[in-house]
C-alpha cells in the first residue's frame, strides 16, 4: 500500500471511531445483584478509556492525520497551481490569437488598400490608352478623309478639265485659225524662255 493510501485509510478508521465512540459505550448487565458502586465504577472506566483512546489517537495518529491533512493541502495547491498555469496559457494563447487575428485584418485592409489604388491605377492607364488611340484614330480617319477629299478633288479637277478642255476643243475647232495657233505658240515659247 502506498505512503498516500495509508494515511487515507488511517484518517477513516479515526473519523470512524471518533464518531461512533459514544456507542460503543453501554452500560455493563451485572448478573447478580447490581451493587452501588458499579454505576460509579464503570463511568469512571469510560472516562479512563475514553481519555486512554484519545491519548492513543493524538499519540499515535496525530502525524500521520497531519500528514494526510498536509498531503491533501499539497495536492489541492498543486491541482491549483496547474489548473492556473493552463489557464495562463488559455489566456496567453488567446492574446496570441488576438494579436494574429489584427495583425490579419490590418494585413487584408493594407492589401485590399493597395489592389483598389492598383485598381485605380490601371482604371487610369486604360482611360488614357482608350483616348490615346481614340485620338490617333480620329487622326487617321480625318487624315483619310482629307486624303479622300483631295483625291476627290484632284478627279474632280482633273474632270473638269477634261470637260473644259473638251468642250473647249469643241468651240475652238471652228474659231482658231493657223495664224492663232502660230502666235498662241510664240507666246508660249516666250513665256518659257523668261
Amino acid at each position: 500500500m502506498k505512503k498516500r493510501d495509508r494515511t487515507i485509510w488511517f484518517g477513516h478508521l479515526l473519523m470512524a471511531t471518533i464518531l461512533f465512540l459514544p456507542f460503543l459505550s453501554v452500560d455493563a448487565i451485572a448478573a447478580d445483584a447490581p451493587a452501588d458502586w458499579r454505576p460509579t465504577y464503570d463511568l469512571v472506566m469510560r472516562w479512563v478509556n475514553f481519555f486512554i483512546l484519545a491519548f492513543l489517537i493524538v499519540k499515535f495518529g496525530k502525524a500521520p492525520l497531519m500528514n494526510f491533512l498536509r498531503g491533501q493541502q499539497d495536492e489541492f495547491e498543486e491541482e491549483i497551481r496547474e489548473m492556473e498555469k493552463k489557464r495562463e496559457t488559455a489566456l496567453e494563447k488567446l492574446r496570441e490569437t488576438e494579436k494574429l487575428l489584427n495583425e490579419s485584418n490590418e494585413r487584408f485592409e493594407k492589401i485590399s488598400a493597395r489592389i483598389i489604388a492598383m485598381g485605380e491605377k490601371r482604371k487610369r492607364e486604360i482611360i488614357e490608352e482608350a483616348k490615346r488611340d481614340s485620338r490617333m484614330m480620329i487622326e487617321d480617319a480625318k487624315g483619310k478623309i482629307t486624303g479622300k477629299i483631295l483625291q476627290a478633288k484632284e478627279n474632280f479637277k482633273a474632270e473638269l478639265v477634261d470637260a473644259a478642255i473638251s468642250i473647249a476643243t469643241e468651240q475652238l475647232t471652228g474659231v482658231i485659225t493657223q495664224e492663232d495657233n502660230e502666235k498662241l505658240f510664240s507666246q508660249y515659247m516666250n513665256s518659257i524662255e523668261t
